[in-house]
């Protein structure tokens, strides 16, 4: 029984080795994509192989092509010929199923034997491997009607899928960035596949913040390039660079800019504009913003120690010192200015290392001024100066005492027609003597009243007064229609 197992194992062996091993090489084989060699192509493709002298192919025997590497597609293929006259008639079935073509001979060509014969095949509709690379092979073999192994496999030499035509531009990952700072940026070029393309042309990059400056990338035949001078001042969150060139577009990942370091601090009212005129002695509301060099919110100035310190340009200002600010911003702080006068300007400072900032310049009225009485003004003519008192009062329609802390200037106008100036000069202790001119009447030339108010709620008027119109200086004419000859008008 032991001498009958081992000799069947050895008929077994032996048979294998008759029925494998001592299959001819089909080499050289080459394999050429004919039409195009780009990814993704659909490519006539020409297989090249030998069959052995010791080999034959019979007039219905296989033909089998298996590509080393999966991604190419086959199961397109419609037609296969022959490209030159050592392999005669045709092929009864082209059939590719997954990385293998199959071509079986329709038994009318020739029986392929004794010499070393080289064989061309071509077949259409092969879909090209999507990722392009220089070391692609296939494996081709020959067999018999019953798939008995006659030759091969035999490895072919390589051959190349190239990329495609610039489709689209590839951003490097960006990490969050800080506002102000340089970063880089690399842009790639590629095609429809994700291949990477040889491009030649610049590329411009711009942003949704609309603050990014950067130096043009230029390729010169190359697939990538890199600069090192992005710069964007704008912070905030999802931000996109896009890169564009030669018609093609892409973009980056979604990242953050960060606001710059502490440069100063910004005074406003509570709604971000300028302060307007304040009364003395009366609570007002200012904003407070922490900002970097290009006026971003620095939000890590916040919480205790946030603070700062009040100060008024000239006069008395309470409290000295702000509430603390919430990541970067003390929307809403109470102050009190105690002296009237013009061009007052707060002033604070905080921060490590400190940092400073100043508001617009305002007007402080006097807290007693309520109205303003304005002297008799008697007929006028028109473009002659004239003389007029205005005087702040601490009661109501022009009464009272004179209000001796108004420093203030008070707007001029008439209830119609024009004059100048249409802004006083300072008042001092309360009082404004100065000359006025009427340049148009505008209408009836009495009833006029000359108004004045402060900016700040507080107004006074004038007694009806006459204008008269000035020397004569030219003529009018009314607006003459169209006449008729001979006819009065």
């Amino acid at each position: 029984m032991k001498f009958k197992t081992s000799f069947l194992f050895l008929f077994t062996q032996v048979f294998l080795l008759a029925h494998f091993a001592f299959a001819g090489s089909l080499a050289p084989v080459t394999v050429t994509p004919v039409s195009s060699t780009e990814a993704g192509a659909i490519s006539i493709y020409r297989f090249e192989f030998t069959i052995p002298a010791s080999d034959s192919l019979p007039p219905d025997g296989k033909i089998i092509i298996n590509f080393d590497q999966s991604g190419f597609g086959l199961s397109t293929v419609v037609f296969a010929s022959s490209d030159n006259s050592n392999l005669t008639g045709g092929f009864s079935t082209v059939n590719g199923i997954g990385s293998t073509i199959t071509l079986v001979r329709d038994g009318t060509g020739n029986d392929i034997k004794g010499a070393a014969t080289a064989v061309s095949i071509s077949v259409a509709n092969v879909t090209n491997n999507q990722n392009a690379g220089s070391t692609y092979t296939v494996n081709i073999q020959t067999t018999k009607s019953d798939d008995t192994l006659i030759s091969g496999p035999t490895t072919s030499s390589t051959f190349p899928i190239t990329p495609g035509s610039l489709d689209h531009f590839v951003l490097n990952t960006i990490t969050n960035q800080t506002a102000g700072n340089n970063f880089s940026v690399t842009v790639t070029a590629r095609d429809a596949n994700d291949n990477d393309v040889n491009h030649t042309g610049s590329v411009t990059l711009s942003d949704n913040t609309g603050t990014l400056t950067a130096s043009s990338l230029v390729f010169s035949s190359q697939s990538s390039q890199t600069i090192t001078d992005a710069n964007i001042t704008n912070a905030q969150s999802g931000v996109v660079i896009t890169a564009s060139g030669s018609s093609k577009l892409g973009q980056s990942n979604s990242f953050t800019v960060d606001p710059g370091v502490l440069d100063h601090f910004s005074v406003t009212n509570t709604s971000g504009g300028n302060i307007g005129t304040q009364t003395a002695g009366t609570a007002f509301n200012i904003g407070l913003e922490a900002r970097d060099a290009f006026e971003n919110v620095v939000t890590s100035h916040t919480g205790v120690g946030s603070a700062v310190s009040i100060d008024l340009n000239s006069g008395t200002i309470t409290p000295p010192t702000s509430g603390n600010f919430a990541n970067g911003v003390l929307a809403s702080q109470t102050v009190t200015i105690t002296t009237a006068g013009n061009d007052k300007q707060i002033q604070v400072s905080g921060g490590s290392p400190t940092k400073t900032g100043s508001s617009n310049l305002f007007n402080v009225t006097s807290e007693s001024v309520a109205s303003f009485a304005i002297s008799t003004i008697g007929t006028q003519t028109s473009g002659v100066l004239f003389s007029v008192t205005l005087t702040a009062k601490d009661g109501p329609g022009g009464t009272g005492n004179t209000a001796t802390d108004f420093t203030g200037t008070v707007n001029l106008s008439l209830n119609s027609g024009t004059l100048t100036p249409t802004v006083s000069d300072p008042f001092v202790n309360g009082v404004w003597n100065g000359n006025v001119t009427v340049l148009s009447i505008a209408g009836n030339p009495s009833g006029k009243v000359l108004n004045v108010d402060d900016g700040a709620g507080h107004t006074g008027s004038s007694n009806s007064f006459t204008v008269n119109p000035g020397v004569l200086d030219h003529f009018v004419l009314n607006t003459i229609t169209n006449q008729t000859a001979g006819n009065n008008f």
